[in-house]
């Protein structure tokens, strides 16, 4: 492969038919008979709050009550006095399924307020502090889409937030600074790497609440991706997605700047909403009741009508509508929005606009499939979520919502012709492209092999990871290919990543390269 200065694919082939076009002064790299693949989009992540994450106290795989406490204990001694402290990834089924309280920090905690979001990030747990300082009281009623966890026998606060109720204590939180949030990126940008990923879709910085309280992803995009991507400073390619309810705002950006920075490693024109919660907090929204908690049935965190009325203008505007959608109602709903709203998607052409539902975890069966087929729109899926979620599936809603047709149905989904394109949404979960490859081929992420006719082949899988997930972006015509004219964006492994159908090794990411530039493993 011949690399232009700009960092452009001039030349594939043969070797001898490439060296015969370089020149003398041209720096040649042997790979040493590696395996060479379009670099890894991860096409679900939230960039900045992952770099926070990466230097917050760790609350994943905890296996006790006593580790979970002697991890905030440690994290809390590390900073000052009455500073926020945040902490991210824990799961109560670590442990044995009891959710923890307020009443575990209190020994630990008396002078910080804290806030420790669950690893989906639809449930965190505040401690008293925390909680004062927020004003949420036993008289505060719960917020819109949103509940304050109470205990069952009292009435009595017990720490927990659900959904938009988060915000009540997140809005407190300083925001960081600019300085802050560089920092951040570059932690995530160097740990996206070493883990072959050379663009990430960005769903911002998460708020913890509706737009209108907080906007961090616009925030993030104006006040660093923009003077970094002017600046020639980006680590990697992000293609930022912008909360839906400001589509106004992101229609005249578009007039006025187009859809992508010049430098190519900045990309925008997407907007984001979220439709539902997450299985794990019982808020995915689904047509029947949970069956472990038959008077719940989840959370919808927008209207359908709203959602209807946001569609139509946004698409109008050539922007691509992305919407969290877990629970089967959800898809059920916004698929059927999607299908109906008058402005079609580009059905994965990779022109302008590409809709796209995020996660499709749920499904009521096939129909849903053919109205999201029919729709033209992507479905954003993330395997690794399997870690958490199969555990928890027949006790949440029996065998047959759990089964085929129905629950991580990537199958279906191609077969009824929708484009899928894969990613972690890290960081509630680890953004690793070939782990999700595993684990959407495999299907065995919890020692078992789970619904195996609902698995995809490894090369279904790396499509998904590559040329699909950069038609997501809308940037299918220069990125997840490797081919004359677009960026030589590529991850080198150890082994061939193909050969894992026919039971070969799994490969490691040995070097990356963006713009034909070695980022890692250099």
């Amino acid at each position: 492969m011949l690399v232009s200065e700009e960092g452009r694919v001039m030349a594939l082939g043969e070797t001898e038919e490439v060296l015969a076009q370089i020149e003398e002064d041209v720096e040649v790299v042997s790979l040493d008979g590696k395996y060479a693949y379009p670099g890894f989009h991860d096409s679900h992540v939230h960039l900045i709050t992952g770099g926070f994450a990466l230097h917050s106290i760790d609350l994943s795989h905890v296996g006790s009550r006593e580790e979970f406490v002697e991890r905030v204990k440690e994290g809390v001694a590390r900073v000052g006095k009455g500073e926020w402290v945040m902490g991210f990834g824990w799961d109560e089924h670590d442990w044995g399924g009891e959710w923890p309280s307020a009443g575990w920090l209190e020994d630990v905690t008396p002078d910080h307020p804290i806030l420790l979001l669950r690893h989906d990030m639809h449930a965190g747990l505040a401690n008293y502090q925390a909680l004062r300082e927020a004003q949420v009281t036993e008289e505060s009623k719960d917020p819109p889409s949103g509940r304050l966890g109470r205990e069952p026998d009292t009435g009595v606060l017990n720490g927990l937030l659900y959904e938009y109720a988060l915000a009540l204590v997140a809005s407190h939180i300083p925001t960081p600074s600019v300085e802050a949030r560089e920092l951040a990126l570059d932690r995530a940008a160097r740990y996206l790497l070493a883990h072959g990923v050379t663009c990430v879709h960005d769903m911002g910085r998460i708020a913890l609440g509706p737009w209108e309280q907080s906007n961090p992803a616009w925030n993030d995009f104006r006040e660093l991706y923009l003077p970094l991507a002017d600046s020639g400073r980006l680590p990697l390619r992000i293609h930022a997605y912008l909360p839906l309810g400001t589509w106004k705002d992101l229609a005249d950006f578009v007039q006025a700047k187009g859809f992508q920075h010049p430098g190519g490693f900045l990309s925008w024109g997407g907007l984001k909403e979220f439709y539902d919660g997450s299985l794990g907090s019982r808020t995915a929204l689904m047509q029947e009741a949970y069956d472990d908690r038959p008077e719940e049935s989840g959370e919808q965190l927008i209207a359908r009508d709203r959602l209807e009325v946001l569609f139509a203008a946004s698409s109008s505007q050539g922007l691509s509508v992305a919407v969290h959608a877990i629970g089967d109602r959800a898809n059920l709903e916004v698929s059927s929005v999607f299908a109906g709203g008058g402005s079609s998607s580009s059905a994965g052409t990779g022109s302008r606009p590409q809709h796209r539902v995020e996660h499709v975890q749920h499904l009521g069966g096939e129909g849903v499939a053919r109205t999201l087929a029919r729709s033209g729109a992507i479905a954003s899926i993330q395997p690794l979520h399997m870690e958490s979620d199969v555990p928890l599936l027949e006790a949440r809603l029996g065998s047959r919502r759990s089964g085929a047709a129905h629950s991580f149905a990537y199958r279906t989904l191609l077969r009824h012709g929708v484009r899928l394109a894969l990613g972690s949404d890290w960081p509630v979960v680890r953004s690793d492209p070939i782990s999700a490859i595993v684990a959407s081929v495999f299907r065995n992420t919890t020692g078992t092999t789970w619904v195996p006719e609902e698995s995809l082949s490894v090369s279904e899988a790396l499509l998904a990871s590559t040329r699909d997930a950069a038609v997501a972006a809308t940037r299918g015509h220069d990125l997840g290919v490797l081919q004359v004219g677009r960026w030589a964006d590529l991850v080198v492994l150890s082994s061939d990543l193909l050969a894992m159908a026919s039971g070969g090794a799994r490969p490691l990411v040995l070097h990356t390269y963006v713009s034909g530039r070695c980022v890692h493993g250099c």
